[in-house]
């Protein structure tokens, strides 16, 4: 495997960690805003 392939695929897995950290810090907001209301 080429170097190039591998930075490839790391970027890409760290992307997609990048946009899960995002919806569970999201969900999280969205939880508390929910407690609040009720």
């Amino acid at each position: 495997m080429s170097l190039a392939a591998t930075f490839i695929l790391f970027s890409k897995k760290i992307s997609q960690d990048k946009t899960l950290i995002c919806q569970s810090m999201k969900k999280k907001e969205f939880m508390a805003i929910e407690q609040t209301n009720h």
